[in-house]
């Protein structure tokens, strides 16, 4: 799992970019013709799957998804992951690893 960069905090907005990369690289995946894209947030309680697009034109693997201010209404430690599905006989899933961040409540 990787750490997030930032701290977030209770009823906090956030915009989230995540890579998909080959396993055991720092490759992209090319996701430029992907069918679904969307990053998933967890917590203990609450399960959040947001809608993503491409940050450029999908080649580089980044996705971003924006999470609503109310969406995040739990503290405590939080985990996000990217699912995208590329068109293929059958269709291609990848996942991102799992990215970990901390939510506090706000003073």
């Amino acid at each position: 799992m990787v750490a997030y960069s930032c701290k977030a905090f209770v009823n906090d907005s956030l915009d989230v970019t995540l890579t998909l990369v080959k396993c055991g690289t720092t490759i992209p995946i090319d996701i430029s013709t992907a069918t679904t894209m969307e990053i998933i947030l967890k917590s203990k309680n609450v399960r959040l799957a947001k809608t993503a697009t491409h940050v450029t034109d999908g080649t580089d693997g980044k996705i971003r998804a924006v999470v609503d201010a109310d969406e995040i209404s739990v503290p405590g430690r939080w985990e996000m992951q990217a699912h995208v599905v590329l068109p293929a006989s059958p269709n291609l899933e990848y996942h991102s690893e799992k990215v970990t961040f901390q939510v506090d409540e706000v003073l």
